[in-house]
């Protein structure tokens, strides 16, 4: 099999391409969707929200934290599940009927969620879930679960799943926030029709993405450290980023916000690492972030890569950084900025020649030990 095909035959590529498909579900079954998720909110009043995950789904959390505050003013949480179960918990304080539990599960089976959901079953706590398939583990303890469509992750590396997940939580929570009245008729039209765009740009944003690592994979499979600084909500891309190149391709990587990134482990970096830098055009630390950028371009950081829109006079400052028209709405950019680092986890895994449908056997056997799921 020549390279080419050995890329396009690739069970996490094709999966990256189909994302699209699943997007495009999910706004064909909106109705049906909706009908699930705005009465929580209409007919409850909620006043807190935890959100619980593991792995790629509480990096989810993160960004799904930000339109919850953002679009409908409520408190919102996000937790690792094993240690808010450990540590924190509901707060007392707060009636059980203004509580609301979301898990955003991948399979529905980690242990975590699941044991929060049945712990907040207890006191009187409604429990929303989502995931990729109806009755599992999870499901069963929810009051409300909402299938993402995406059927199981047949990779190792959730890609698919967590995309789904991304712009499932941007669906609802700003059509139920137009719904209850808190956003413009004219500003809800804006975000439904910047979702559409996603899901009509997709294609294109990964062949862009395949094409800019032909071009520099001598680079990143040189590099001593890959970074990844961004901030806001878009701290969920730097950290999804940092974990898909990881699992993938058993390098390490780093994401990071980009305030904490200046407070000591930017003297850390070296000029042999490759440092990615994730700033929407109308980002609110954009002029912040792109100042950060030239400033280490003068300090002899050579492998510096903004990702942004080609409006940017920053990102066209350089023929090497990933110019896209990523959406301009900062609250939706990132659903499109992961694609590209999952692009590169992906193709950099097939240089590696590293499987991605499955855990190598050692970390299989640590997991197993550890009972980190429960089997169905």
């Amino acid at each position: 099999m020549n390279e080419n095909n050995k890329v396009q035959n690739d069970v996490m590529i094709q999966n990256i391409y189909s994302e699209s498909k699943y997007f495009r579900m999910i706004l064909d079954n909106k109705e049906e969707i909706l009908n699930k998720f705005v009465p929580i909110f209409r007919d409850r009043d909620i006043r807190r929200i935890y959100l619980l995950g593991h792995g790629s789904t509480s990096y989810a959390t993160i960004a799904i934290k930000y339109l919850f505050v953002k679009f409908l003013g409520i408190d919102t949480s996000h937790d690792v599940a094993t240690i808010f179960n450990h540590y924190e918990g509901f707060n007392e304080n707060i009636a059980p009927e203004n509580i609301l539990l979301i898990c955003p599960a991948a399979t529905g089976c980690t242990k975590g969620p699941v044991l929060a959901a049945r712990e907040a079953r207890k006191h009187g706590i409604f429990v929303l879930g989502s995931g990729e398939y109806d009755g599992n583990v999870l499901a069963r303890e929810c009051d409300v679960f909402i299938n993402k469509l995406t059927g199981d992750e047949n990779a190792y590396v959730d890609t698919k799943g967590h995309s789904a997940t991304l712009f499932l939580y941007a669906l609802c929570i700003i059509s139920t926030a137009y719904q209850l009245g808190k956003l413009s008729k004219e500003s809800y039209d804006e975000y439904m029709c910047e979702l559409e765009n996603i899901v009509n740009k997709h294609e294109s944003l990964v062949n862009q993405s395949m094409n800019w690592y032909d071009t520099h994979q001598t680079i990143i499979h040189q590099a001593r450290m890959i970074r990844i600084i961004s901030y806001g909500i878009n701290y969920a891309t730097s950290v999804e980023a940092q974990l898909k190149v990881t699992e993938s391709t058993q390098k390490d990587a780093i994401g990071y916000d980009l305030e904490q990134y200046l407070h000591g482990p930017n003297m850390s970096s070296k000029p042999e690492d490759v440092i990615f830098f994730v700033n929407p055009i109308n980002g609110v630390e954009h002029d912040r972030m792109s100042l950060t950028y030239q400033l280490m371009s003068k300090e002899n950081f050579t492998h510096l890569y903004m990702l942004g829109n080609p409006k940017d006079e920053t990102v066209q400052s350089k023929a090497d950084n990933i110019a896209f028209d990523f959406s301009l709405k900062e609250y939706l950019t990132y659903i499109q900025f992961v694609v590209f680092f999952q692009v590169l986890a992906g193709r950099m895994a097939i240089d590696l020649d590293l499987p991605t449908t499955q855990q190598a056997e050692a970390f299989v056997n640590v997991t197993s030990a550890l009972e980190t799921s429960f089997k169905e």
